[in-house]
């Protein structure tokens, strides 16, 4: 925003061009009036004048200011800004809401003063504001320039700090005003109505002349600006190169005003653009015709004098170019085919085939119309590949094709899509994302551009409700498609023989390279399963990552996977399976399948996810270790584990040595395995063990209490809704004061039921303060398992803590009181980082406590903003004041992460 970049002169050149009379009306008599008191100085810098007149100049300062202000935000004068203003204010607006959604007001307020109003105040000789050769005097620019910097801090919300501490007695103003301009900013990016027109009429011989000009003298240009700037010069060879040649541009010139008009009124009909326009003898039975011929961007036309459309084929369904002589040239299409002569058949030929390049750059020569032409009439063709490997290009193409209108969000999006972003993602369209979500209609171009684009490696469409006929769209891209290596189509809702499809798709496709494929969350069955296990089969070198959770898959279902991955596994130098997820499925018996298949093609798996799936273990773990080397995340939650399931998990967890991460949450495992279960663990390994949901109550508590000196290998752990209560978490806490290596305790849930609190928060308060190697903490509460306000003192201990980074303290209905003990730690702790704290039945003096915290805390970095105690906040306190502190809060934390990233005048 700030560079003297050719955008910014551009920018520049803009606003002085639409906005000078505007800036004239509101502000001409305000500043005239500032510089005609060109012998009363609003000067506060104690440096720079007498301390006893800084307080009067002060209020001078404030009051000059706000009548800036006043005449800024006045509605009227809102409503007399230029619509071309507003218009390019909403671009701002919604680049940052995409792009920086913090920073939304920061940008458009540093496009409308940055920019626009506060380089009128500081040379309003520029902007005709004041008489011909009379610029201000030294004292008065010294006056605008200090009302300047107001007016820039106020639009981007920053008060005056350390760096300009003379200014910091107007903070109080910027903070009363920071709302209004806000309001202001809001408004300002609502249009009155469409850009008006051009004044004048501009001639298409005039854009062909500039164009002319451009490619005639590129070179000059090109060198002039190199001096300049080397990278002004990069984009003006893109921009012409984009334009492409000036002789294929068409001025119809030649034409007679009725073919003229008969040819602008079909261009338009089409959407098209020509790129060729000419007589040509066409021959039919030895006769000959006048006819024009119209190349276009898309397709090909050829019209009869008076402008009827006889011919009409678009490139994708061109077969052939066949040209035997110079002056003949026969264009065969799917239906019918054009037979013509003419002196420029060359020039023709190559803007078919420049077309169709910029059109399809990644359809494979195969699948691309024959050419059938002596090669050394064919010049070579150079073209510039659009965003994203072409897709904007064939998208709109395909639009063409399908006679459906373009999507500007679809084609807007892609065009601006940073370059280190891969993944085409349907969630952009969304009516959360978009005012104009997707319909059916769309898909179709949509997915066709997908067949042959080389440029985006995934494809997610999780959560987005396809029709049938959209699916199949989905599938038919995947027979062409050699690109896509991650797709996600959980909780499409998708068809049965929708995904059958999609695997007879893949199956067919020898040159798919899809390496990971989630499905989960659809509807689906053990036929299904067949077609997936085909699929497997004929992709021996790629597919490396399945989840497959809650599909209805049942034993004949994982029968068929588990046998395709076994057959794969035996190829030589097929790919190894690496991720598998099959949660939530009644795999039955088939687990057994599953077993085998692990012990011939498991060596290589990493992830297992076998959570909720209605079946004995024994047989998968039995075989674990020797199976699965090379595990690290094991996940066998929600099982009910037996005896002889725990025999076969101890003897795992004993011979593992890269296992991070095991979920036994909710497999009601008996606390008479607990000391089995901690000294099976390996010694090897650093462990993230999830135990949550198992009902362990006082007795787990005190077991695992008594084997926290033997927790060498425990790295987090999980214990939450075990209904531990007052005594159990006293228990624990007491136990792990002495423990060294448990970095992460979670303990969210566990005060359901009973009065007594203060035991549990005396021994937690004792292990955040004896305790200096435990990390993080989670103490999450809900309805009818909450600490309340006997939380204060357990947080009053976090204050001095050295060893915590992380917290979570939500849903613990501590009130005002809690939070304020809360503020009080943040304002002595230095190494918490994180810290949630939602659901607490925070008023407005909780939230100004907080705000005053981090005034001077510069450590937090992450805090969820606690958005529902806001709502709820916002129905008793005053809004206003709420805002203000919450705005801050936020303020603080974007500081604490990245520095003060808002626009300043300097």
């Amino acid at each position: 925003m700030r560079g003297n970049t050719a955008a910014s002169k551009l920018i520049k050149a803009f606003l002085v061009l639409v906005g000078r009379p505007y800036l004239k009306e509101i502000l001409g008599q305000i500043i005239h009036k500032i510089i005609t008191e060109s012998k009363t100085s609003l000067e506060i810098d104690p440096s720079k004048t007498e301390t006893e007149d800084v307080d009067k100049n002060v209020t001078l300062l404030i009051e000059r200011t706000k009548q800036v202000v006043d005449a800024m935000v006045d509605p009227k004068n809102v409503a007399k800004m230029p619509n071309e203003l507003r218009i390019v204010a909403s671009f701002f607006a919604e680049f940052g809401k995409e792009y920086a959604p913090n920073q939304v007001w920061a940008l458009v307020g540093g496009f409308i003063v940055l920019r626009f109003i506060n380089p009128a105040l500081l040379t309003p000789e520029n902007y005709g504001l004041l008489p011909e050769g009379k610029p201000p005097s030294g004292i008065a620019r010294r006056n605008l320039t200090l009302i300047a910097k107001i007016v820039q801090n106020l639009a981007s919300g920053v008060e005056f700090g350390k760096k300009e501490q003379y200014m910091m007695p107007v903070n109080q103003f910027i903070a009363a005003h920071k709302s209004i301009v806000e309001e202001y900013l809001q408004s300002v990016i609502v249009p009155n109505g469409p850009p008006p027109l051009p004044s004048g009429n501009i001639a298409v011989a005039d854009l062909h002349y500039m164009h002319r000009i451009f490619e005639q003298h590129g070179e000059k240009i090109v060198n002039l600006l190199v001096n300049v700037k080397s990278e002004d010069a990069t984009s003006f060879q893109k921009c012409v190169a984009g334009l492409g040649s000036y002789s294929s541009k068409i001025s119809f010139s030649f034409l007679s005003q009725t073919d003229r008009a008969a040819v602008i009124s079909v261009l338009e009909k089409y959407a098209e653009e020509a790129t060729f326009v000419g007589w040509v003898d066409k021959k039919k039975y030895n006769k000959t015709q006048k006819r024009l011929l119209v190349i276009c961007h898309n397709r090909v036309l050829s019209i009869k004098g008076g402008g009827k459309v006889v011919r009409d084929g678009h490139f994708l369904d061109l077969v052939e170019m066949k040209s035997s002589k110079p002056k003949e040239l026969e264009l065969i299409f799917k239906n019918f085919s054009i037979l013509c002569e003419s002196d420029e058949v060359d020039k023709i030929i190559d803007l078919i085939r420049s077309s169709f390049l910029r059109n399809f750059p990644g359809m494979p020569k195969n699948l691309q119309f024959k050419l059938n032409i002596d090669t050394s009439r064919l010049r070579n063709i150079s073209y510039q590949e659009g965003p994203c490997g072409g897709f904007v290009n064939t998208y709109q193409s395909l639009c063409n094709f399908y006679s459906t209108p373009v999507n500007a969000d679809v084609a807007w999006h892609f065009m601006h899509l940073p370059s280190s972003i891969k993944t085409f993602d349907l969630k952009r369209f969304t009516k959360i994302y978009s005012e104009n979500p997707l319909a059916t209609d769309d898909m179709g171009p949509i997915f066709w551009a997908l067949r042959f684009n080389s440029y985006f490696d995934s494809l997610n469409l999780k959560k987005y409700k396809i029709d049938k006929e959209s699916f199949l769209d989905v599938a038919e891209m995947f027979r062409f498609n050699r690109n896509i290596t991650d797709l996600n189509i959980s909780f499409v809702g998708a068809p049965k023989e929708g995904v059958t499809t999609l695997f007879d798709a893949l199956s067919f496709n020898k040159n798919a390279v899809l390496t990971s494929l989630d499905i989960s969350n659809n509807s689906l069955d053990d036929k299904t399963f067949t077609s997936m296990a085909n699929f497997v089969t004929s992709s021996s070198e790629n597919l490396k990552c399945v989840i497959a959770n809650n599909v209805g898959m049942g034993k004949s279902g994982v029968a068929a996977i588990s046998k395709a991955f076994q057959e794969r596994s035996k190829i030589k130098g097929s790919g190894s399976l690496l991720k598998l997820s099959l949660s939530d499925n009644k795999l039955g018996a088939g687990i057994e399948n599953l077993a085998g298949m692990l012990t011939v093609g498991g060596s290589h798996v990493t992830h297992l996810n076998l959570s909720n799936i209605s079946s004995t273990l024994d047989p998968m773990l039995n075989n674990l270790s020797k199976s699965c080397q090379l595990l690290t995340h094991l996940d066998i939650s929600r099982n009910k584990l037996k005896k002889e399931d725990c025999l076969s998990l101890w003897k795992f967890l004993k011979s593992t040595k890269t296992l991070i991460e095991l979920n036994l949450a909710g497999t009601k495992l008996s606390t008479e395995f607990l000391p089995d279960l901690f000294s099976s663990v390996s010694r090897d390994i650093d462990l993230v063990l999830n135990l949550s949901d198992n009902g362990f109550g006082v007795q787990g508590a005190k077991i695992i209490s008594g084997l926290s000196l033997s927790m060498s290998n425990i790295h987090t752990l999980n214990l939450s809704d075990n209904d531990l209560n007052d005594e159990g978490i006293a228990e624990l806490a007491e136990g792990l004061c002495s423990n060294t290596t448990i970095k992460s305790l979670v303990l969210d849930r566990n005060m359901k039921g009973g009065k007594s609190k203060m035991n549990a928060i005396e021994s937690l308060s004792q292990l955040v303060t004896s305790n200096s190697h435990l990390e993080a903490i989670s103490l999450k509460g809900d309805k009818g398992a909450q600490f309340k306000v006997d939380i204060a003192g357990f947080l009053s201990a976090i204050g001095s803590n050295v060893g915590l980074t992380h917290l979570d303290v939500s849903g613990q209905g501590m009130g005002n009181r809690g939070v304020i003990a809360m503020a009080k730690a943040l304002r002595k702790n230095r190494t918490l980082r994180s810290i949630s704290w939602d659901e607490n039945q925070t008023g407005l003096l909780g939230f100004i406590n907080i705000r005053n915290a981090l005034e001077t805390n510069e450590t937090i970095q992450v805090m969820p903003l606690p958005f529902i105690d806001f709502a709820s906040a916002s129905k008793t306190d005053n809004p206003s004041d709420l805002q203000a502190a919450f705005t801050k809060i936020e303020e603080y934390i974007v500081r604490n992460q990245q520095g003060n990233v808002l626009y300043q005048y300097e």
